[in-house]
């Protein structure tokens, strides 16, 4: 079994479904992003990748950054997350 298979299943822990599970792991991999860029990197429809990132905001895994008049997306390091989940 892969690393990203396992953490797939280790979000999947905290109810977070398959395509949160890959758009968190993007945005650690890769640091910040616009939302298109999230976008063209999975292959995913916009409106899925929006939806993923609003349950993924709820759920105080990512933040919201505003640069130049466009939004970048980054995702909290993974201790932090486990850390935090577990709290909830």
């Amino acid at each position: 079994m892969s690393d990203l298979t396992k953490t797939k299943q280790e979000l999947g822990k905290f109810g977070i479904n398959s395509q949160q599970a890959s758009i968190y792991l993007c945005l650690r991999q890769a640091g910040e992003l616009r939302i298109q860029e999230i976008v063209r990197k999975l292959g995913l429809p916009r409106s899925s990748v929006y939806e993923g990132l609003k349950e993924l905001t709820r759920l105080g895994l990512i933040e919201e950054i505003v640069e130049d008049n466009y939004k970048k997306i980054r995702a909290y390091p993974f201790s932090a997350l486990r850390h935090g989940l577990e709290e909830k």
